[in-house]
């Protein structure tokens, strides 16, 4: 069995990109390594039945034959898939660097976009693989969540260059600003902003570490996701939020 997973907390690049993996490889099974972020579980729960995907508790590890991750290339977030990273063939597709903490042995394909679907739909394209409106959807979550839009720092002119081509197979504006608008609302915005401004980051251990703070007399939710932006706009390994908020 081939299988295609990616990392716990599973946002919408990480999703997108699992589903843009498959049509590359369409022998592939996914499945997912752990939780979803709210948003995408909401998204899973309602679009269920187009995306064949497994939960990592129905996948018998003694069957997988070939491992393909995406949007991540390390063992330390993909559940019980990092127990057989060392024993077959891993794939690797993501856009975090550095690769020299990826899996040992893997083949790597990594590229600096702000989102790795983008990378994905690079090959698609140059494939000539065909994509459906619903894929064509998707991906443009995918890259609208890990870019805010294409306004985040570490978008690129590849990342804008897909998403034309996206736009071109009728991807469903409407469904993603549904999402996206949820997901990351005004209050995030500006958490963000501020968090970002007051972020330092530390060398330790030869990773980077990203620390911010902030504090406010009124609760906003789901703020954990601001944490993924962190990470991205930081290059960061790790981040450490530290939040005050009245209840």
């Amino acid at each position: 069995m081939k299988l295609i997973t990616s990392h716990q907390n599973l946002d919408f690049d990480g999703l997108a990109s699992m589903v843009a993996c498959s049509k590359l490889h369409p022998d592939a099974l996914m499945a997912f390594s752990g939780n979803l972020e709210q948003e995408v579980k909401r998204f899973y729960s309602f679009y269920k039945n187009v995306l064949p995907i497994k939960y990592s508790n129905k996948i018998r590890l003694d069957l997988v034959k070939e491992l393909l991750l995406v949007d991540i290339h390390t063992a330390d977030r993909i559940g019980k898939f990092s127990e057989i990273v060392d024993r077959v063939p891993v794939t690797i597709y993501d856009h975090h660097f550095p690769a020299d903490k990826a899996i040992q042995g893997a083949s790597l394909i990594m590229e600096p976009y702000g989102a790795t679907v983008t990378l994905l739909i690079e090959r698609l394209m140059a494939e000539k693989i065909p994509i459906n409106p619903f894929e064509a959807t998707l991906f443009t979550l995918g890259i609208y969540a890990d870019t805010n839009c294409l306004t985040f720092s570490n978008t690129t002119s590849k990342d804008a260059s897909a998403l034309a081509w996206l736009l071109e197979k009728e991807a469903n504006l409407e469904i993603v600003n549904e999402y996206i608008r949820d997901a990351w609302s005004h209050d995030h915005e500006q958490i963000f902003s501020t968090m970002l401004h007051n972020a330092e980051t530390h060398e330790i251990n030869h990773f980077r570490i990203g620390i911010a703070t902030y504090e406010s007399d009124t609760f906003v939710n789901e703020i954990g996701i601001i944490a993924n932006k962190m990470l991205e706009v930081l290059r960061a390994d790790a981040v450490f939020m530290i939040v005050r908020m009245e209840t």
